[in-house]
């Protein structure tokens, strides 16, 4: 499914909390600023999280606060 920015935490927690499950695939990166170097883990899809539920909760899932819209071509929701 497809998130508002800066929403995906918070859509991840949610949806968790409802008992779906989710997913998110992350990588590590490493980030330099002037005075330290850090690791930072992101997901390596921004705005995106990957959910496994039955399609008629479809309606329970848009309506849940930071969700754009599901992933779809031509009214076809595709599974992953």
């Amino acid at each position: 499914m497809h998130t508002r920015a800066r929403y995906e935490e918070f859509v991840e927690a949610e949806l968790i909390r409802k008992g779906i499950e989710v997913f998110t695939p992350k990588i590590t990166l490493r980030k330099r600023w002037s005075d330290r170097i850090k690791y930072i883990e992101e997901p390596l899809f921004k705005s995106y999280r990957f959910a496994k539920f039955p399609l008629k909760e479809k309606g329970e899932i848009l309506s849940q606060h930071g969700i754009a819209g599901i992933v779809h071509f031509s009214d076809q929701y595709i599974p992953v």
